[in-house]
């Protein structure tokens, strides 16, 4: 058996936030990293930083163990769960490397104070690039976090160059995982997902940890099947009590066994509840992305494949190769066509107004 990891950035995004909920879900994935959260739940199951700006969660449907201790701190925050100390990581691109300097500096301290040193997974979004983990360069601030892994003892898991961020100008892999030595074995099928939808920059990273040897532990007990059960609030009381009297009218055994006259009255008062109120049927357990629907999951699949189609590079390829004074006036006409979309979103079955070709044939010339 392993435990199953999920990295993400979400961008602050309540959509991608919500897809995060059904791909964990769908996974089975027992603990998550995410950078910038739209929302940190008030939940025992969600552990957020003091910023905001990153959480581990994990995942009860999945049998996840809970936290055992939370350490939070600025663009940090670690987890004891288990045998491991997970920490969340995020720093922001925007803020300048002096920054980053004091931040490396001030994690290396939070490292410092896990429980097991030994069994320690650090990862998230550092927005550092280095060859060490697939970039094609390294700049200054992986430079810093190449020098940081080796003082603290931890080791590289990424594998492979695909990119974890990716963007109209090109892609990055800024999202890292480090990890103690110890751990390195354990951890395997890190990889970068590119066929999930995500609604953000970022694509999801997965891989799994597997539990160390441990003991069998002795057989349990199978779980004792409860009886049926019946809806209390729909009890016909003159009805319950017909149906007694009907009962009683049946000849009683004269059982001699205390189990089988046991029986015999328990099937007795299954046939009164029986008459007197309907039986509750058992239903499946709500999860928390019940609202996830096999329409939501086929228009997941697709949007990758529009947002990457031919004929919307084509026309970005096109648009950049203007210069500025011949840009304007096609974004003039592009704007103009703008009541006319809104005309056919208005008509509600999905049809743009059939003027609207005449126009889409002006927009193909100028471009």
């Amino acid at each position: 058996m392993a435990q199953k990891f999920v990295v993400a950035n979400i961008n602050h995004c309540a959509r991608s936030q919500d897809l995060l909920h059904q791909s964990l879900a769908q996974w089975s994935i027992q603990i998550c990293v995410v950078s910038e959260p739209y929302h940190i739940p008030e939940r025992e199951n969600w552990a957020g930083d003091k910023d905001g700006t990153v959480a581990v969660v994990t995942n009860t449907s999945a049998n996840s163990l809970p936290f055992k201790s939370v350490r939070k701190g600025h663009g940090c925050v670690a987890t004891r769960i288990g045998d491991i100390e997970v920490i969340g990581v995020y720093f922001s691109p925007n803020r300048p490397f002096a920054e980053f300097e004091i931040y490396m500096a001030q994690l290396g301290v939070f490292l410092s104070g896990c429980e097991r040193r030994d069994n320690v997974i650090v990862t998230g979004d550092l927005n550092a690039k280095s060859v060490a983990w697939g970039s094609p360069a390294t700049d200054v601030q992986g430079e810093l976090v190449e020098d940081w892994l080796v003082a603290n003892g931890l080791v590289i898991i990424n594998r492979g160059t695909v990119h974890t961020c990716v963007r109209r100008r090109g892609g990055s892999i800024v999202d890292i995982t480090l990890a103690s030595p110890a751990l390195e074995s354990r951890i395997q099928g890190w990889k970068v997902v590119t066929e999930a939808e995500t609604l953000s920059d970022h694509r999801y990273v997965r891989f799994e940890l597997t539990l160390p040897n441990l003991p069998r532990a002795a057989p349990t007990a199978p779980p004792v099947e409860l009886g049926p059960r019946w809806a209390l609030k729909r009890l016909d009381r003159e009805t319950l009590i017909l149906a007694s009297l009907v009962e009683s009218w049946s000849p009683n055994p004269d059982y001699v066994d205390p189990d089988n006259e046991a029986e015999w009255f328990g099937e007795a008062m299954s046939h009164i509840c029986d008459s007197a109120m309907p039986r509750v049927r058992a239903l499946p357990p709500r999860t928390a992305v019940y609202w996830w629907s096999p329409e939501l999951a086929r228009l997941r699949e697709a949007c990758p494949l529009q947002i990457s189609s031919p004929e919307v590079d084509e026309d970005d390829r096109r648009l950049k190769s203007l210069d500025a004074q011949s840009r304007w006036p096609i974004h003039g006409k592009i704007h103009s066509l703008t009541p006319f979309v809104e005309e056919g979103l208005a008509e509600g079955d999905g049809l743009l107004p059939e003027t609207l070709s005449s126009h889409t044939c002006t927009y193909n010339a100028i471009m």
